[in-house]
């Protein structure tokens, strides 16, 4: 059965690029082509005969002159079906087809316990044909609770909030929150309404605090407001313009007297309506 989360994992993986491969980079231990671009492509595996095949994302690092030099098939997922291993080899196969380029598999594993099912090779025959993904769970993502550093790896920090972010002191949803604050205001509202939503279902399946709801409230209002993050004093507002990082999250300017204020929204902890409750 397809989950908000397993969407909000492809969607997270489609739009927070290069986040695929960084994983693959930085985790998988691979060393990646050279390459400019990352391009979605189609996800529709199917061969002329009539069954359906589709992974969950296809994506191609591209060279200066728009050469595939890497294909990734990127699959989710939240609990191990031995089944999947065929569906997995024919996706991989296509890709190679299609691309005539180096192909790896990514396989996301929210759980440990399920991914340590697929952290293997599988032999389909007599040791002739196999598959070995690259197979990462949640605990293998790193905790950024650095703002500078989840600026420059926005996608893994987005990961890393979903992984950590009820742990490590509310430092993880904090960097986040920073990094946010230095997004246009289309991005910032992309992302923080993709990371609400992964975030209300996480913390409504593990019934975690109503305090981790809170510090969730401050990264997506800061998200929200496209650069306006809230200070907690007499209310005023910083805006955070400057491209470095480090000064994003030090500086705080209040607004000149005819500076727009940001638009008034509802309290996010007022529209869950109470889910998540005490502890």
């Amino acid at each position: 059965m397809v989950t908000t989360e397993h969407e909000v994992l492809i969607d997270l993986a489609r739009q927070a690029k290069p986040l695929v491969p960084e994983l693959i980079h930085q985790i998988g231990g691979l060393d990646l082509p050279s390459y400019v671009e990352v391009r979605d492509e189609s996800e529709d595996c199917g061969e002329s005969i009539p069954i359906e095949r589709r992974a969950d994302a296809v994506q191609t690092l591209r060279d200066r002159r728009g050469r595939p030099v890497l294909s990734i098939v990127f699959e989710v997922q939240r609990s191990y079906k031995d089944e999947k291993w065929a569906s997995w080899l024919s996706y991989t196969v296509t890709a190679i087809n299609q691309y005539d380029c180096p192909t790896v598999l990514v396989v996301l594993c929210p759980k440990e316990t399920e991914a340590r099912g697929c952290r293997r090779t599988h032999d389909f025959g007599f040791g002739t044909i196999q598959l070995c993904p690259i197979v990462i769970s949640y605990a293998d993502i790193p905790v950024i609770d650095d703002a500078a550093e989840a600026a420059r790896h926005l996608g893994l920090a987005m990961l890393s909030a979903l992984a950590h972010g009820d742990r490590a002191g509310g430092m993880v949803l904090g960097a986040l929150s920073v990094a946010f604050n230095t997004l246009a205001v289309d991005t910032a509202t992309t992302y923080s309404d993709l990371m609400f939503t992964a975030l209300k279902e996480c913390l409504v399946d593990s019934r975690h605090s109503f305090s981790t709801w809170s510090r969730c409230t401050l990264v997506l209002d800061a998200g929200r407001r496209g650069g306006c993050m809230a200070r907690r004093r007499r209310g005023q507002y910083g805006l955070c313009t400057g491209a470095d990082d480090n000064a994003a999250r030090r500086r705080i300017r209040r607004p000149g007297r005819n500076s727009p204020r940001p638009e008034a929204r509802p309290s996010l902890v007022a529209r869950l309506g109470g889910i998540g409750g005490t502890s």
